[in-house]
């Protein structure tokens, strides 16, 4: 089984899950990330790697247009239903893989894709066709975790997420997601560096694994509260553990 296609099978199994993610239904990131593009009542805008379409469906209550792709059909099926539900007519969802989409070139004037390179093996393919789709003086925007500056705990969060979502493939380092734009010519206008502080069941839950990946997940955090580099980032809060994720906003023009 190919990457991708491995990618879509287990999209499709937690397609659900991932919908029913408090981070998913948080209006408030949508409204952030909207006001980040500057999207606008006259705007087209093209969401790759749509997912359920949470944001895909706020932000078409606000643009003109709204054009979402993902490649998984049971999150594609999410998002139609939910934009029945709300009698949207300003938005269309299209099932298929995100490397190579069928939009002319210069159609959207807005291009987004949100957590998602992170489970791209192809993100510089990906970026190159959101440049290619996006029009001139455009905006160009990407949404994602990244990964931490000390190699130690970097190796650690990334086998954790791979245990918790083994279609995860790596989190890029800021300098890699900058250089997306430079190599695609897009000219940063604004880039946003937080600390997501996610409740850790709530992100495992978020995926599906099997029972050893769970136990796998388990070990791996008593392993983490016991070093102290690592515990930096797990922390407890009326015995609920959380988890400081480093989170990187970036958009820019065409």
């Amino acid at each position: 089984m190919t990457g991708n296609l491995y990618i879509k099978e287990q999209f499709n199994k937690q397609a659900d899950r991932f919908n029913n993610w408090t981070v998913t239904r948080d209006e408030r990131i949508h409204q952030s990330l909207c006001q980040f593009l500057s999207v606008g009542a006259e705007d087209r805008l093209l969401d790759l790697a749509c997912g359920t379409g949470a944001f895909a469906i706020y932000a078409a209550q606000r643009a003109k247009f709204v054009q979402c792709v993902d490649i998984s059909e049971s999150m594609i099926e999410i998002a139609i239903e939910r934009a029945r539900q709300l009698q949207l007519d300003n938005i269309n969802f299209l099932c298929r893989d995100v490397e190579k989409v069928p939009f002319t070139d210069n159609s959207f004037q807005r291009v987004i894709s949100k957590s998602a390179f992170h489970h791209m093996k192809n993100y510089p393919g990906v970026f190159k066709e959101m440049a290619r789709c996006c029009q001139k003086h455009g905006r160009i925007g990407l949404e994602d975790i990244i990964a931490y500056d000390d190699t130690h705990l970097d190796q650690f969060f990334e086998e954790l997420e791979c245990t918790i979502d083994i279609s995860h493939n790596w989190s890029l380092s800021r300098q890699e997601i900058i250089n997306l734009y430079k190599q695609n010519e897009v000219r940063v206008l604004r880039l946003f560096e937080s600390i997501s502080l996610l409740n850790f069941t709530d992100y495992v839950n978020h995926a599906v694994q099997t029972a050893k990946d769970r136990d796998r997940i388990n070990r791996l955090i008593r392993d983490g509260l016991n070093d102290s580099r690592i515990a930096q980032w797990l922390v407890t809060d009326n015995g609920i553990l959380f988890w400081k994720r480093k989170i990187i906003t970036v958009v820019g023009e065409k």
